[in-house]
């Protein structure tokens, strides 16, 4: 052709070509060799260049060990090259056509032989020699331009090994050092240290290609696995997004409910970060790590480490050590997801959990809790749901004028609600300060409206200790007030509950621990209900400042009681509007 050329250089090469019964009488025969060319380059097409360098081409089908020199050397020695044959090289393409351009470099290698594959482990483990196909990648690199946009892929290596036979399929890796997105307005996306393992053999194996190994399981017998870090920024306008962290994908087996060899696909995601800007608000999340497996349904967790949103004026929210768990299969889970243990009990094999530790600022005012909430189904049964609340280390200072007026301390909570009804507990303490009126005590409420006694444990997220409630069958009614003891230190006015109405010279203080109690006793055949009040250390003073000179005042100090109110006794029931 007057302008396609196709040129080759550098080659040398030599085979053998054997007749049946030259070794033996059961000698089959064969050819034995191999070439290599330095060179080959293909020029004269418009937009196409290609060219090969270190090229090889080698055979042995003479099911013999053979050694000869025939212009050049070659030695085939041992099982895996009586029978084989391979070629390699390192090839470069461009390709131009019109606005789009392909750029492709790297060496591979091709082989079918015969090798040792061990399939399965331990004692049933087993080497065999089996004719399979060796396929591999190296250093290989490829850019794809098309105008401005360029998708570029560097450092690509890996092998593959395809095999017939029980068990058949292919198994191997490629690892992509970097994936990068180029030329699109507002936008960028990386990815690094890129991985692709697969095995379809339905079996455990492990082989080495080249440079490459790889080692699977009898549970990575179906197995996929894609992984690497991303790095994505999109700009539009005044809103921004961006998102960093290794991703992954799975499909393989694993035993779930108890039964084993359940295939099942598997997400994570390790140490991401996300954030979403519009102007001057920004929404962000950092230190997320998280895995899923999706089976008959979806179980799994997501941990992230902060939550913020700023830029809002005279708002903002912070939220730390958050966590997500959920779990729709209907089954137990206990399974590996990467390196993150996802498990889940029976009574949560349809559940939902969300919690935190939450910090909300408005004009000044910081608002904190830590927080819980959970969704299971009581026997699995959807018209049974179970749900826990728990608030824990919540606090609300109101200050006016650098002063304090309203400060909630550390206040806790939690409530429980089945197919037989409510309870709760809460606990907060309370100071107030304003003009004619102070108080200051600690609140206990607890209520149970089911048949039942509760024992119920909250575990939350972040916390060292769970929190425990436990009361009585219902229909049940607790109000505890007692002093705050808010300095730590016994002795002082904050250990009662207190409170002081001043007007002018004139004052009046009660203070002292109160509880009131309904609860329903079941003495059988009837049901009785009993309203408890009791009260200590109580005190009351009242008088105006000239009280000591000679002015009106008195008190009463250390004052203790208790009552006993009853409801009525009726068979199996406990009438609401009983005195």
């Amino acid at each position: 052709l007057d302008t396609i050329e196709i040129t080759a250089s550098d080659i040398n090469g030599g085979f053998i070509l054997q007749a049946p019964g030259v070794i033996d009488a059961t000698s089959p025969g064969g050819i034995a060799g191999k070439v290599s060319i330095g060179s080959i380059s293909v020029t004269g097409f418009d937009g196409l260049g290609v060219t090969a360098n270190d090229i090889y081409v080698e055979v042995n089908t003479t099911q013999r060990d053979i050694e000869a020199t025939v212009g050049t050397s070659f030695s085939y020695l041992g099982a895996e090259q009586r029978n084989f044959f391979a070629f390699g090289g390192t090839v470069g393409v461009t390709l131009t056509v019109g606005s789009f351009e392909l750029d492709f470099m790297g060496s591979f290698s091709f082989e079918k032989s015969t090798i040792d594959v061990t399939t399965g482990e331990g004692m049933s483990a087993t080497t065999t020699s089996e004719t399979v196909i060796k396929v591999g990648l190296s250093d290989v690199s490829a850019t794809i331009g098309a105008g401005n946009v360029t998708v570029s892929l560097l450092h690509i290596n890996g092998a593959f090994l395809m095999k017939s036979g029980t068990p058949g399929g292919m198994a191997g890796k490629i690892t992509i050092g970097s994936i990068s997105v180029t030329g699109v307005p507002g936008l960028t996306v990386s990815v690094t240290s890129a991985a692709v393992e697969i095995n379809t053999t339905g079996d455990a194996i492990s082989a080495t290609i080249g440079s490459t190994s790889f080692s699977y399981t009898s549970a990575q017998g179906n197995y996929l696995s894609v992984r690497g870090t991303l790095s994505v920024g999109l700009t539009a306008g005044p809103v921004a997004v961006t998102f960093n962290g290794t991703l992954g994908f799975e499909m393989t087996k694993t035993t779930v409910g108890g039964v084993a060899n359940t295939t099942i696909v598997e997400f994570f995601a390790e140490n991401a970060s996300a954030s979403v800007s519009a102007g001057p608000i920004t929404l962000s999340a950092t230190g997320i790590t998280g895995g899923f497996i999706l089976q008959n349904g979806v179980a799994g967790s997501v941990h992230i480490g902060s939550i913020s949103l700023t830029g809002v004026p005279g708002i903002a929210i912070a939220v730390n050590n958050a966590s997500i768990d959920v779990n729709t299969t209907g089954s137990a889970v206990d399974a590996y997801v990467d390196s993150q243990h996802i498990t889940f009990t029976s009574d949560e094999a349809q559940y939902l959990a969300v919690g935190g530790d939450v910090t909300i600022t408005v004009i000044g005012y910081d608002l904190h809790a830590t927080f819980f909430f959970s969704r299971a189904l009581k026997d699995n049964d959807p018209l049974k749901p179970v749900i826990k609340v728990a608030v824990e280390n919540l606090t609300l200072p109101f200050v006016s004028d650098g002063d304090s007026i309203l400060t909630i301390q550390p206040a806790s909570g939690v409530l429980f609600i089945d197919d037989l009804g409510l309870a709760g507990e809460f606990e907060v303490g309370i100071t107030l300060n304003v003009p004619f009126l102070s108080f200051q005590a600690k609140i206990r409420l607890a209520i149970n409206n089911r048949t039942a006694a509760v024992h119920e444990t909250f575990t939350i997220p972040g916390e060292v200790d769970p929190i425990v409630l436990d009361l009585p069958a219902g229909p049940y009614f607790g109000l505890l007030i007692t002093g705050t003891n808010a300095d730590g230190i016994v002795g002082t006015a904050d250990d009662v509950a207190q409170l002081t109405v001043s007007v002018g010279a004139f004052s009046f203080t009660l203070a002292g621990d109160f509880q009131i109690e309904q609860v329903t006793i079941q003495t059988t055949p009837t049901v009785v209900k009993l309203t408890r009040f009791a009260f200590t250390n109580v005190s009351v003073t009242i008088g105006d400042s000239l009280a000591s000179g000679g002015g009106i005042g008195g008190s009463l100090t250390n004052g203790e009681g208790a009552f006993i109110i009853f409801g009525g006794a009726h068979p199996g029931v406990a009438e609401d509007d009983e005195r």
